[in-house]
């Protein structure tokens, strides 16, 4: 019954908002249509998600989401991640899942639009969704995170298996650091790995944190990125490594090395993005080590100083 009570309140809502700024009446039927499409596309996402046995049978709850585009992701260790899209006038959602042989190990949902606000609501209030996630956290505007700790462990194992683990399972102690070491860490993020990307070459938000963490010379959480569920971030930290060697920053042990070799004749492919090119290869052809991190942190500093005389903003991290 709330679900219902607060979806009707999501279509009226939405309609005061709209009819407003519609011309003919033609218009209005339009934005109308549009809002009772949204309205569905809400009742759809409240049903699949009081189903209680959603983590026991991932592939079926996956199959539930009406979606105008579908299609998989390969990680490595028999895990994928699943997209679900589903388009609305104003407010649609997409659906992103991470499997381990099928297994549900967790799904975002990102639900935009003017409703956001009304969406989280129900997520909070509503007692019968996603029973059987162990964590439920926002992951930024709109975005959602579902974790079930269960399949995350037999995941986390299975990565184990191959790398081993670390000695220790170490987290950075300042708190954007952490940020940055979380990021990289992140199974179900899809980040990229390059150095800048699109029209504004903007530095790519895992260039930026493993920067971070290198200048730091947080060597602890870079080892622990070495066997990140997330396989472009194992090439950063890789990446990294060497780099770091190659200055004398760090000394290699045997283990750095075996993970290295692990990573870089891996056949899984890595998302990727050049300038304006986005596509997927194997470690071994996307790595180089042009990246001179020494040079970088000394290239910025003197920037920063020329910045800082003029009265404009420093660029972040030093």
């Amino acid at each position: 019954m709330r679900m219902k009570q607060m979806l009707t309140c999501f279509t009226v809502v939405s309609l005061l908002f709209v009819l407003p700024f519609t011309g003919s009446g033609q218009q209005k039927e339009y934005v109308k249509k549009g809002v009772a499409k949204d309205a569905r596309n809400y009742l759809d996402l409240l049903r699949i998600l009081s189903d209680t046995a959603l983590f026991e049978n991932p592939q079926e709850f996956l199959n539930k989401f009406p979606s105008k585009e579908a299609f998989t992701e390969d990680r490595d260790f028999g895990a994928r991640l699943e997209y679900r899209f589903q388009p609305g006038y104003y407010a649609g959602y997409w659906v992103r899942a991470l499997m381990f042989k099928n297994q549900m190990v967790g799904f975002d949902i990102y639900s935009g639009g003017i409703d956001s606000v009304l969406f989280e609501r129900m997520l909070k209030e509503e007692p019968r969704l996603l029973v059987g996630a162990h964590k439920i956290r926002p992951r930024g505007a709109d975005v959602f995170h579902f974790e079930n700790k269960a399949g995350m462990q037999r995941y986390r194992l299975a990565v184990d298996h191959l790398f081993g683990k670390t000695e220790l399972r170490y987290r950075p102690a300042d708190a954007e650091l952490a940020k940055e070491y979380d990021l990289l860490m992140d199974p179900f993020d899809n980040y990229e790995y390059g150095y800048r990307c699109g029209y504004g070459g903007s530095l790519l938000k895992a260039r930026t944190a493993i920067r971070r963490l290198t200048l730091a010379n947080d060597t602890s959480a870079i080892r622990e990125v070495l066997i990140s569920c997330n396989p472009a971030g194992r090439v950063y930290a890789m990446e990294a490594m060497l780099a770091m060697s190659k200055l004398k920053m760090v000394h290699l042990t045997n283990n750095d090395k075996r993970r290295i070799y692990l990573i870089i004749t891996s056949p899984i492919l890595i998302n990727t993005c050049d300038g304006c090119i986005s596509y997927k290869d194997t470690a071994a052809k996307i790595y180089t080590l042009p990246f001179d991190y020494k040079h970088e942190e000394e290239t910025i500093r003197e920037e920063n100083q020329i910045l800082e005389e003029m009265g404009l903003p420093k660029r972040g991290g030093y």
